[in-house]
């Protein structure tokens, strides 16, 4: 038997620090899947998606997965106006699970086809990877674990050093903020692998950061708290 050809490869699942790293590749996917526990990932990752791709907001629309049908999405996706100017129409599902749930077969009926000029982004919690559809998006699309990294010891701890990585990089990106090794340590020890709530309490320092971004240390320990405080 031959072998498989690139194109025809699954794509394997992408984890949501390294796509916030990566530039938006266009064309979009047709499907792409935003799964995971970590709500603040799952939004954050949708927003690099969506603005990282330079295009047209008023060709993005926002589904509620409790209460739209998949024809509302469909059309949406599928229909195209006297003054539409020809470019990717993305339509994001928020809160997917029960959407999915109800409307698995057209939506594997809708990757399968691969529409082009068409981005249907699932925003879900759960994604289980021995159904039709998450091998379909596999293949097809594009799959990004919006979860915090875990060790793979038993129990699958947090990944606190990977956590760590990323709060100095978020903090630089995001807050303009340049925190120490052993800044970013304290923070994850007593905030958790939360993100949101690490963004949050990262906004904290950075209100005093000096003309070069650095915070002192002491300042930093006074500032940051969490639950385990």
């Amino acid at each position: 038997m031959a072998a498989k050809s690139a194109a025809e490869k699954p794509t394997p699942v992408v984890a949501a620090f390294e796509f916030l790293d990566s530039k938006i590749e266009l064309p979009l996917p047709t499907v792409v899947a935003c799964f995971g526990s970590d709500d603040f990932l799952r939004r954050t990752v949708i927003n690099h998606l969506t603005l990282g791709s330079g295009i047209d907001s008023e060709t993005i629309r926002s589904f509620d997965g409790e209460t739209d049908q998949w024809r509302d999405i469909h059309d949406e996706l599928a229909t195209r106006s006297l003054f539409d100017d020809g470019g990717t129409k993305i339509a994001i599902v928020r809160n997917g699970d029960k959407f999915v749930t109800k409307s698995r077969d057209q939506l594997e009926r809708w990757t399968d086809q691969s529409v082009a000029e068409t981005c249907l982004v699932l925003e879900l919690q759960t994604l289980a990877a021995n159904t039709t559809l998450y091998k379909l998006i596999a293949k097809k699309g594009k799959l990004i674990k919006c979860t915090p990294p875990q060790k793979s010891s038993w129990g699958n701890p947090p990944d606190e050093k990977a956590i760590q990585k990323w709060v100095i990089s978020w903090a630089s990106s995001k807050h303009e903020l340049t925190l120490t090794e052993k800044q970013s340590a304290l923070i994850v020890d007593r905030i958790g692998g939360v993100c949101g709530l690490i963004d949050c309490e990262i906004a904290k320092p950075a209100l005093f950061a000096e003309s070069n971004g650095k915070v002192p240390d002491q300042r930093v320990a006074e500032l940051v708290g969490g639950w385990r405080t």
